[in-house]
């Protein structure tokens, strides 16, 4: 009959737990150090001439109106800030928090990798303060000659036309309909408009639906068009035609900046979008 031993396991002395963690978080901290130091630096935003891609100091801000939120320079002392949305002006950032820029962790060595490549953001010194650090994006690569044309780049003469990436990062949208201000709102005029009415097309909670009748014709085209309203300021003109200035108005022509009557060419201009209070003096005038 076989007989079998079983010896007892040999182990060493017991391992110390704090020994062991002080000599990782050292390990960790090396590690961290010399990837900080040889690999990646990281950079906080100061200003916002990179927004919206990257915010500098910002506060944020929820309009009142429309309840869009957005961001407002954080830099310097509060002002009242304008709705990108909706465009409510006066809106008070008093008592709202100041946020710290985005913070950045940038690769030191990518370009020993690969070459720069166009509209990529990147960090780099100044040549006359070397200290101080630039984040913008690429747009001239080593040797190109740049020209800017009509708000296009151009590179020998060739449009560089972004790709749909990069033109997310740099969008700055035009109106969200998502965030409508409240019908009853006096000052505010609805973007979207169904031009007919009486047509087929129905609005309901900011939706739009085409309904037609058995007896609408197949080349039958009606349209929902975009008109992008501004409360008030702005730079455009408008114009109609105009007889005569009335005769109830005239102790407030010459106080209407804005507004001016061409008796000769019997036309009224308004630049800028007219105030509540102006067109109720006007309308009081008449």
């Amino acid at each position: 009959m076989a007989v079998s031993t079983v010896s007892p396991a040999i182990t060493g002395p017991r391992a110390n737990p704090l020994r062991t963690t002080i000599e990782l978080v050292a390990c960790l901290v090396i590690l961290v150090s010399l990837f900080r130091t040889y690999l990646a630096g990281g950079y906080m935003i100061e200003t916002g001439s990179m927004a919206p891609c990257l915010l500098g100091k910002h506060r944020p801000v929820v309009c009142p109106s429309c309840h869009f939120p957005f961001a407002v320079d954080g830099t310097g002392k509060p002002a009242r800030a304008v709705c990108p949305n909706c465009g409510k002006m006066g809106i008070s950032v008093e008592g709202l928090p100041e946020n710290d820029g985005d913070h950045l962790l940038v690769h030191r060595g990518m370009y020993e990798l690969r070459a720069p490549r166009r509209w990529e953001v990147i960090v780099f010194q100044n040549p006359n303060k070397p200290e101080q650090a630039y984040v913008k994006r690429l747009v001239g690569l080593p040797g190109e000659s740049v020209q800017i044309k009509g708000g296009d780049v151009y590179v020998a003469d060739e449009i560089q036309v972004k790709d749909y990436a990069t033109q997310r990062g740099l969008r700055i949208p035009v109106y969200d309909h998502d965030f409508r201000p409240p019908d009853d709102d006096p000052d505010w005029r609805p973007r979207w408009v169904i031009e007919q009415p009486e047509g087929h097309w129905h609005a309901s909670g900011g939706k739009f639906r085409f309904m037609p009748s058995k007896a609408t014709s197949s080349d039958q085209l009606e349209w929902v068009r975009y008109r992008h309203w501004i409360r008030q300021g702005g730079s455009h003109s408008t114009s109609v035609p105009l007889a005569n200035w009335p005769e109830s108005l005239e102790h407030l022509q010459g106080g209407l900046a804005p507004l001016h009557y061409d008796a000769d060419g019997q036309i009224l201009v308004y630049r800028g979008a007219l105030p509540l209070e102006l067109r109720d003096r006007l309308l009081k005038g008449l």
